[in-house]
């Protein structure tokens, strides 16, 4: 009995890393299909979701810090992780414009594409796809500009339950260290500009 029992667990264990490892580190295409294979074994629980709000105040114009968030191909120089990134679609960002990002995620490169759902100039953005939705909200204040980032992961089943808490840290030091970098650079070109 004790017998069955570990090796029940192994089993588990595995199917557990076998499921995170479809879920997170392959491309889309073959992960679709093992998600598909997995649905049969791993029971649906609806959708469940990873949120991250940061807030911080940037000592510069909303405009200028709208510019920055917004110019997608100098992500990598204030996102770690972000390898590459830009706008699919031709003239100038609206609804309806499609991104790319290429970015290390647990050691792996991950491919996203997403569409602007919202844009306000200067003022809101948010960025969507089946799995992420990412909203950009800035409030111009006395010395610069009070500026909000959500971030919402979305997934279903057992893994997702399990891994939420690790995934949220992994989130939450991920987007506070890039929006440190990105105050830290705009600040220091205020400075230099004065």
């Amino acid at each position: 009995m004790f017998l069955a029992r570990k090796d029940m667990t192994i089993l588990f264990a595995t199917d557990i890393l076998l499921s995170l490892q479809s879920a997170i580190l392959l491309p889309s295409e073959e992960n679709k299909l093992l998600r598909a294979n997995q649905s049969n074994r791993v029971a649906e629980r609806g959708i469940i979701m990873v949120q991250v709000t940061h807030s911080v105040i940037f000592h510069c114009s909303p405009a200028t810090l709208f510019a920055a968030v917004t110019d997608f191909s100098n992500e990598p120089a204030w996102q770690p992780a972000v390898i590459e990134g830009y706008a699919l679609t031709e003239g100038p960002l609206r609804v309806g414009t499609q991104t790319y990002q290429k970015r290390i995620f647990m050691g792996k490169p991950v491919e996203s594409t997403c569409e602007i759902t919202v844009f306000e100039q200067d003022r809101k953005m948010v960025c969507r796809n089946d799995e992420v939705q990412t909203t950009y909200n800035l409030e111009p204040i006395n010395d610069g500009t009070q500026f909000t980032f959500t971030i919402e992961l979305m997934g279903k089943g057992v893994i997702w339950f399990l891994m939420q808490p690790l995934i949220k840290a992994m989130l939450r030091k991920d987007v506070v260290t890039r929006f440190q970098t990105l105050k830290g650079q705009l600040e220091a070109n205020k400075q230099v500009a004065v």
